[in-house]
């Protein structure tokens, strides 16, 4: 089934959701497509997803952390490995197409170096602007000079962890609040714009 913890809602002992009791999931939950990750791919609790109610499949919006200031014609940044205190990667690949804004410079990921233990490297045919530290980069649905737009678009997260197996399914709360600063993957925006009514994002350590 693809339950990887179902009791987890937490990263490093502290709570991800300020009241569980007042969330609520769609009923039934979902099934991860199956084409976005390889099996044995851990996606932790609060990630944020898109569910399709008519097919019950759910996507996951995946997102990269700037972690050192780039200049405005840069076409290689650095990104966090992991968020947090928890270790979901960032799951970026080759040729995924990213965007810091809506309507703004949107291109694909030429090449990923994960040499370096502190950062990856992902670097870029044309650039996506100056950076400053705590960007946050989205998965884009085209690629453009004023592209960038939600590959996904969300409207929930991830009750708990799941682990990626051939059938994936996973709770998904579509009203509740969330510790910000605790998310697996930081959310952008126009994440929080979409979820804005449905998903609060709490700004409490």
């Amino acid at each position: 089934m693809g339950l990887f913890n179902s009791s987890r809602s937490d990263v490093a002992g502290r709570p991800m959701f300020p009241s569980p009791q007042h969330l609520q999931d769609f009923p039934g939950g979902g099934t991860l497509d199956k084409d976005q990750f390889p099996e044995g791919t851990i996606l932790r609790t609060a990630t944020i997803v898109s569910f399709d109610e008519a097919t019950s499949i759910f996507k996951v919006l995946k997102t990269a952390t700037i972690v050192e200031a780039a200049a405005a014609d840069a076409v290689a940044y650095k990104i966090a490995k992991t968020v947090n205190d928890n270790d979901q990667p960032h799951l970026i690949l080759k040729t995924d197409v990213l965007a810091k804004t809506v309507g703004g410079p949107s291109y694909a990921v030429a090449t990923i170096d994960q040499t370096n233990s502190a950062f990856d490297t992902i670097t870029f045919g044309t650039s996506l602007g100056a950076m400053a530290v705590g960007d946050v980069l989205f998965h884009s649905a085209a690629s453009g000079a004023d592209k960038g737009a939600l590959k996904v678009i969300p409207n929930g997260v991830l009750r708990n962890d799941i682990v990626v197996e051939k059938n994936t399914f996973g709770p998904i709360i579509r009203v509740g609040a969330v510790y910000n600063r605790r998310l697996p993957f930081k959310a952008p925006q126009a994440v929080k714009d979409a979820l804005k009514g449905f998903i609060y994002f709490s700004e409490q350590r």
